[in-house]
C-alpha cells in the first residue's frame, strides 16, 4: 500500500463518511450499504455500523496516522477464527479502513464496574479475563505469523512486535527528567533496573498476542460471551503485562478504580486456566510488570497532574490517586526501584495530598462524605 500514510480525514471530499461508506460497499463488494451511523469511540477513528442488505457491519476508518491500523490489521488477520475477536469481513487502502461484524450494543466490562451490581461486576471481570486467556493461548506460538503480517501491512517499515524495550528505555529517560520537578532524583540503579524488566520478560515461551489496550470498555458481551475490540496497540509480549491489568489494575484505562482483592483473584485465576503452562518465575514476571506499570503510568500522567491538569467527572478517578496508588504496589518490593517507588510516592502526597484510590462503584458500599473524583476540599 503505496499511500500508507492516508488516513480517512485526509480526503478532500465533503463527506467524509459518504466516502468510507461507498469504500466499505466496494470492499464488501456489494452495491451500497445503508443506514450509516456514527457509533462514536474515539478521536482516532471514525466507526460506523451500515447495512449491506439485511446484515449490520462496522466500519472502522483511521483519522490520524501512525501504527494503530497496521497493528490492528495484522492482528485482526492473524486472530481469525479465534473466540472472542471480531471477524474482519473486508479492507481497503483508499481510504484505509476495516469491515468488521456488527457485534451489537452489549455492554462492556466498564459498565459493570460503574453499575450497582457487584456479583455482576465480579463475574464480568472473571469472565472477560477467560475470554483474553483463551485469545492468548490461541496465539502463543504465533509470534512470526504476526510479524509477517504487521511487514505485510507496512511496506516502508513495520512497526516493532514487541515495545516493551523501547517503552521501559524511553520511560527511564522521561523520569530521569521529570522526578526532579517533584523533588526526586532517580538513582542510575533504579533506572537501569526499571529497563531490564524488558529483558526479563523476554521468555518467547511465555509471550503471546494482546489487544495492548485490554481496557473494561475494550469489549462487548455478546450471546458467546465477551469480544476483545479495538486492537490498534496489538503487539506480541510478555503474558505477564496482561495479567498485571487485574493487579495494578487497569493501567492505561480511564475508570482505573480497584477491585477487592478476591475479584481479582479470581479472574487471575480464570485467566490463568485459559492461558495455559506459565514458567516457574511467573510471580516475579507478574511483579515486575506491575512495578513497570506504575512507573510507565507515572511517566504518562505527572506532567498533566503537575499542570494542573487532573480532574475527574467521578466515573474516572483522579491521575495522581491512580499513581499513588500503583506506586504503593511497587514500593512493596525490594531493591532500588522500590525504593524509587516509595519516595516517588511520597513526594505526589507532599507536592499534590494524599488522594486513596477507591474501589469501582460496583464494589463499593455507599459512605456520606465520600466525594467520587477525590477532589481536595476548597
Amino acid at each position: 500500500m503505496a499511500d500508507d500514510d492516508l488516513t480517512a480525514a485526509a480526503l478532500d471530499v465533503p463527506d467524509l463518511t459518504v466516502a468510507v461508506v461507498a469504500a466499505a460497499a466496494a470492499a464488501l463488494g456489494v452495491p451500497e450499504l445503508t443506514g450509516a451511523a456514527d457509533l462514536g469511540g474515539s478521536s482516532r477513528s471514525l466507526v460506523l455500523r451500515a447495512w449491506a442488505g439485511d446484515r449490520p457491519v462496522v466500519i472502522k476508518a483511521p483519522l490520524e496516522t501512525g501504527e494503530g491500523p497496521v497493528r490492528e490489521l495484522a492482528a485482526l488477520r492473524t486472530l481469525a477464527g479465534v473466540p472472542g475477536v471480531p471477524r474482519l469481513l473486508a479492507t481497503a487502502d483508499h481510504p484505509p479502513l476495516v469491515v468488521l461484524e456488527d457485534l451489537g450494543g452489549g455492554p462492556s466490562v466498564a459498565d459493570a464496574l460503574l453499575g450497582a451490581d457487584p456479583a455482576a461486576a465480579a463475574d464480568a471481570v472473571a469472565d472477560w479475563a477467560a475470554t483474553l486467556g483463551t485469545l492468548q493461548a490461541a496465539t502463543r506460538g504465533l509470534r512470526d505469523r504476526f510479524a509477517a503480517e504487521l511487514a505485510a501491512a507496512s511496506p516502508l517499515g513495520p512497526p516493532p512486535v514487541d515495545t516493551a524495550p523501547g517503552t521501559l528505555a524511553e520511560t527511564a529517560d522521561r523520569l530521569a527528567r521529570q522526578l526532579p520537578e517533584v523533588g526526586v532524583t532517580p538513582s542510575a540503579a533504579a533506572l537501569g533496573e526499571l529497563r531490564a524488566i524488558a529483558d526479563a520478560l523476554s521468555d518467547p515461551a511465555a509471550a503471546a498476542l494482546s489487544p495492548g489496550d485490554t481496557c473494561p470498555d475494550n469489549n462487548i458481551r455478546t450471546a458467546n460471551g465477551y469480544t476483545l475490540i479495538d486492537f490498534e496497540a496489538a503487539e506480541f509480549h510478555h503474558l505477564a503485562w496482561e495479567a498485571a491489568y487485574l493487579r495494578v489494575p487497569w493501567p492505561s484505562c480511564w475508570c482505573a478504580w480497584t477491585m477487592p482483592a478476591e475479584v481479582a483473584d479470581r479472574a487471575l485465576a480464570r485467566w490463568t486456566a485459559a492461558v495455559g503452562p506459565l514458567p516457574a518465575t511467573f510471580a516475579a514476571d507478574l511483579e515486575r510488570a506491575t512495578a513497570a506499570w506504575a512507573f510507565v503510568t507515572t511517566a504518562w500522567y505527572l506532567p498533566r497532574i503537575r499542570a494542573g491538569g487532573d480532574t475527574s467527572d467521578g466515573r474516572q478517578p483522579l491521575r495522581r490517586a491512580m499513581l499513588q496508588h500503583r506506586l504503593d504496589l511497587a514500593a512493596t518490593g525490594t531493591g532500588p526501584l522500590a525504593d524509587l517507588a516509595a519516595e516517588t510516592a511520597a513526594a505526589l502526597r507532599r507536592t499534590h495530598g494524599d488522594h486513596p484510590l477507591l474501589p469501582a462503584p460496583a464494589f463499593r458500599q455507599p459512605s456520606p462524605g465520600v466525594r467520587l473524583d477525590h477532589r481536595p476540599p476548597g
